[in-house]
């Protein structure tokens, strides 16, 4: 790299910024939790098989574990109980993440209408993996909206919180997470 200007950083450089944010242990806790969740749904197993492999089954484990008659039933009304968990899911559902889209060319914030999203487990996961996607996948860069990066402690937050109350009421689930880890 003897052509690159010395006083832009390298690539390693710059990843190392990142690395060193306020929010970086939180992020890492969020993708760590994140990736362990979807390990566990595989393990339950609830995946579905696409032409690129295997992946996780997030709205069939929703539909299956908290929008069903009987026991699912059961388990959706008790974790409506939990103050955390509301707390989350109304933030999640009044300030949902914004979908990152192109429109004339150009990156740009889609925003999510209230009227669009449901108080649903199912629509929540959506809602969770839309966080996750904008944070690996997003528009974190400096000349990207600031008012987004100022909500990202919130909505990873409230992210691990939908999580967790997931892990906390479901003991298959909890099983497969803690699997090897203690």
């Amino acid at each position: 790299m003897d052509d690159w200007p010395s006083q832009t950083p390298t690539p390693l450089e710059a990843i190392e910024r990142i690395a060193q944010s306020a929010d970086r242990v939180l992020a890492i806790q969020f993708f760590l939790f994140f990736s362990r969740f979807e390990y566990a749904l595989k393990r339950l197993p609830k995946i579905s098989v696409k032409d690129s492999g295997v992946q996780p089954d997030w709205d069939g484990y929703a539909k299956e574990r908290y929008t069903a008659k009987g026991e699912s039933a059961d388990r959706w009304e008790k974790i409506q109980r939990r103050a955390d968990f509301l707390e989350a899911a109304h933030y999640l559902i009044n300030e949902p993440p914004k979908k990152q889209v192109v429109k004339d060319g150009v990156l740009r914030w889609k925003e999510r209408t209230k009227q669009e999203l449901k108080f649903s487990m199912p629509e929540l996961l959506v809602l969770v993996r839309a966080v996750r996607n904008n944070l690996v996948h997003g528009g974190k860069f400096k000349d990207g909206p600031i008012e987004e990066a100022s909500r990202d402690e919130k909505l990873l937050r409230h992210s691990l919180t939908i999580l967790s109350a997931c892990l906390e009421e479901d003991d298959d689930l909890r099983r497969w997470f803690m699997n090897d880890l203690y």
